[in-house]
């Protein structure tokens, strides 16, 4: 049967609905990364940093009686978490696994000029 679909492909909290053709690149993103693996992933992801931030950072400002500002975390959203994955999947696509992270995110290298979300 050309229709199955196992239940670890479920997708009732994704974008994408059952009998949509995939036709963009964004539509297969979709089959793979639902929505509430997206939330999960930026759930967790904030909840690290706060107890990093808790466990490493702080105690260090306290002892040294000095307020830093050199870890500065803005909560990650699901637009940047999926423009993240869209990156790394896209850095893979053209063998940049050797890049540094924030040449990847940099617009005005060649390699990544041109807009890809």
């Amino acid at each position: 049967n050309s229709e199955h679909i196992s239940e670890e492909s479920d997708l009732s909290n994704s974008d994408f609905e059952h009998g949509d053709v995939v036709t963009t690149i964004l539509d297969a993103f979709k089959l793979f990364f639902t929505n509430e693996m997206l939330e999960l992933i930026v759930l967790h992801t904030n909840l690290y940093d706060k107890r990093y931030y808790d466990k490493k950072i702080r105690p260090r400002q306290d002892s040294n009686n000095v307020r830093s500002d050199s870890h500065f975390w803005k909560p990650v959203d699901r637009i940047e978490l999926k423009s993240f994955i869209g990156l790394l999947i896209q850095s893979g696509v053209h063998r940049s696994n050797h890049e540094l992270l924030n040449d990847l995110w940099d617009i005005r290298q060649k390699n990544y000029s041109c807009r890809f979300f």
